[in-house]
């Protein structure tokens, strides 16, 4: 899990990265789904191409769906920093960069997690959860009002 972690870190574009997610992908792990929602969401940033090519390339794109189902299937098992990252880059992904990443089923799973892992998280995860919130409202509406009581805390 470490090298396909670096592995994921050191790629270079959108294309290679979605290329370890079609190959390697069924030997990721929950750190592993989460540390490839987060670089494909800087290098999608970075891209050359602009945001909407970008975010409309990736919504055509079945690496990209099945990228989402890891992060589906995976998330029952997020840890705090792991939830944090997910939800950044997939703020990042669908806020920014206009790839449709979060559905109201993965934003109830989402939310869920929050509620369980928000009591755990550092400043800086519940900044990220709180601003991928913002970005992503369907996340915000799933959040209970004990969710949002453990952000706040």
């Amino acid at each position: 899990a470490v090298e396909l972690n670096s592995l994921i870190r050191d790629t270079i574009s959108v294309e290679e990265l979605l290329e370890i997610v079609t190959y390697k992908g069924y030997a990721f792990d929950m750190i592993n789904v989460a540390t490839a929602v987060l670089t494909l969401s800087k290098l999608g940033k970075k891209d050359k191409r602009s945001s909407a090519v970008v975010g409309e390339g990736l919504g055509a794109d079945a690496r990209f769906s099945q990228l989402l189902f890891f992060v589906s299937a995976h998330c029952p098992s997020f840890q705090p920093q792991a939830c944090a990252n997910v939800m950044n880059g997939l703020a990042v992904l669908q806020s920014d960069l206009g790839a449709q990443a979060v559905d109201a089923e993965l934003a109830a799973q989402l939310a869920s997690v929050v509620e369980r892992q928000a009591g755990y998280m550092n400043a800086q995860a519940v900044s990220n959860v709180l601003n991928a919130i913002v970005k992503i409202e369907t996340i915000g509406a799933a959040l209970s009002a004990n969710g949002w009581a453990a952000l706040g805390k």
